[in-house]
């Protein structure tokens, strides 16, 4: 049964297919497998093998989607409907029969007609490129080194955001001095001997829609140190991904254990520049699909824009032990 989501997460959604999760598609692709549960296989067409799917996965006009035992998918199509396919079915993305037979199979097939209406969307010829180097990731030093993790090269919906950072490494100090700087100059500084602090209450909320910076350095040696940027997202923005998120909450509620909802709101932060919320949303799609690649392939460039070394390691280690 196919259930039709609201127009503007039809238009958020469109947004994200045409721009932040693009290279994952291919060309021509009909529709993106978005939530699996169980054995599910599809085969290509023109082909005999069956090949075990994986959320993130693209299909194609001919394609055939078939499910087993105890075992369901979600499809995400480019006009905003989610087609749930149920255990023992198969799906036919063309006019030609699945070749399902008996009982046991429950054979369905999408028009070309209805393709015609749909198709077209995921045209766009980029491929998803090998990442063959680590923008904004600079080497650690062996010594003492300290890394902001949040906020740091992303948008945030917290205009009192709590800062986070981590500190290693031979001779570190436990004392840290917390500088927050706008464009105009530094608003607030303090030491702390905590690896993060809530936004100090005594401080003006930050406004919406400027850009800071957030300096974290030892106390006692300035040399180790490390200052990154970071956007509040204005109010516009503000309220488009709160409504976003609420109104995914509510496609969750109506499909407990679908990760179509998650999917979506994790691939509309990434397109919106909010990559920890991003981050957030994927660390969840791993927990409930351990080792899928294309979850990884998306935290892996997230982690890579904004600069995190050593997690964007430990992702780039499951991928390669794949």
């Amino acid at each position: 049964m196919t259930k039709r989501i609201s127009a503007i997460v039809l238009a958020y959604a469109l947004s994200i297919m045409t721009g932040a999760l693009l290279p994952a598609f291919g060309a021509d692709a009909v529709a993106l497998i978005s939530s699996i549960a169980g054995n599910v296989e599809f085969q290509r067409a023109g082909e005999q093998n069956w090949c075990q799917a994986r959320m993130g996965d693209s299909l194609f006009e001919g394609d055939i989607l078939q499910t087993h035992e105890q075992s369901k998918a979600s499809l995400f199509f480019s006009n905003g409907s989610i087609l749930k396919i149920q255990p023992r079915s198969r799906l036919a993305l063309s006019l030609r029969e699945s070749g399902g037979k008996g009982d046991a199979s429950r054979v369905a097939s999408v028009s070309r007609s209805v393709m015609e209406g749909i198709g077209g969307i995921f045209s766009a010829e980029k491929k998803r490129e090998t990442l063959t180097a680590v923008p904004g990731i600079r080497k650690l030093d062996e010594e003492a080194v300290v890394e902001v993790l949040y906020p740091r090269n992303s948008a945030i919906l917290d205009p009192q955001p709590h800062f986070r950072w981590e500190m290693r490494g031979k001779g570190k100090t436990v004392m840290i001095s917390l500088t927050i700087k706008g464009m105009g100059g530094r608003l607030w500084s303090l030491n702390t001997r905590d690896a993060g602090i809530p936004y100090p209450k005594g401080q003006k909320p930050l406004n919406r829609g400027q850009t800071y910076f957030v300096r974290v350095e030892s106390a006692d040696d300035s040399s180790v140190s490390e200052e990154v940027y970071f956007r509040v997202l204005d109010d516009r923005g503000a309220e488009e991904a709160t409504r976003m998120a609420a109104q995914m909450e509510e496609l969750g509620k109506s499909s407990p254990g679908d990760s179509t909802s998650e999917f979506i709101l994790a691939a509309f932060f990434r397109s919106k520049g909010l990559y920890h919320a991003a981050l957030e949303r994927l660390d969840g799609l791993e927990a409930k699909n351990p080792g899928n690649r294309f979850v990884l392939e998306e935290k892996r460039e997230i982690l890579a824009k904004i600069g995190l070394r050593k997690q964007w390691e430990e992702v780039n280690r499951k991928l390669e032990a794949q």
